[in-house]
């Protein structure tokens, strides 16, 4: 309309759907330029919107502001800090609870391991909350998960990152739907930077 050259960056879902006269992807025939955060991303757009010219179609690749990311304790401290003993093992999860993020098969997890070995020390530190919360939660109690798993909802982005720190363990069972995929996860970025595998 003001006769401007136009840019968006799209993530993922932003991106979907259900019909070729959708004013997304009206929106998206008339950018000049389209960001993705991953070449999977673009690809996918490509095959659902028909637009195949790679120089209206750039990847620029996600990053990290590290100084959000700074925390001075050590991890035996943030362990004391949250009363976590040192020798348990300590897993983590952050994102919204639906359910293509699959923090149910964690949860599953949990409790065949438990089932093999009640005797090791693990917890499950799940951040976030969504739909399925109640749901997962449910899950919990009928497997009499309650002291092997806590629900931590959505906290600061300080105890955030004091978890990704803390714990020994971070895991994604993300999967992709038709109406929902991860478009690119930052939470793996974050939990490379505290070097948590």
């Amino acid at each position: 309309l003001l006769n401007k050259k136009v840019a968006t960056l799209t993530y993922g879902n932003d991106f979907l759907v259900k019909s070729k006269f959708s004013f997304k992807t009206y929106y998206f025939r008339n950018m000049d330029l389209i960001f993705f955060g991953a070449y999977a991303i673009r690809n996918i757009f490509k095959r659902m919107h028909h637009i195949y010219d790679d120089n209206k179609l750039k990847v620029a690749r996600y990053g990290l502001m590290l100084n959000d990311y700074d925390i001075k304790e050590s991890k035996r401290e943030l362990r004391r800090e949250f009363k976590i003993p040192e020798n348990q093992f300590s897993i983590l999860s952050v994102g919204r609870h639906i359910p293509r993020k699959r923090f149910d098969l964690v949860i599953e997890a949990v409790d065949m391991i438990k089932k093999r070995n009640p005797k090791i020390l693990l917890k499950y530190y799940l951040i976030g909350e969504g739909p399925t919360t109640s749901e997962l939660e449910n899950m919990v109690k009928t497997s009499a998960l309650e002291n092997e798993i806590e629900f931590l909802g959505f906290t600061d982005l300080n105890t955030r990152n004091k978890f990704f720190k803390l714990s020994d363990l971070f895991i994604m069972t993300s999967i992709a739907q038709k109406e929902s995929i991860e478009g690119f996860g930052i939470v793996f970025l974050e939990a490379n930077y505290f070097k948590t595998p």
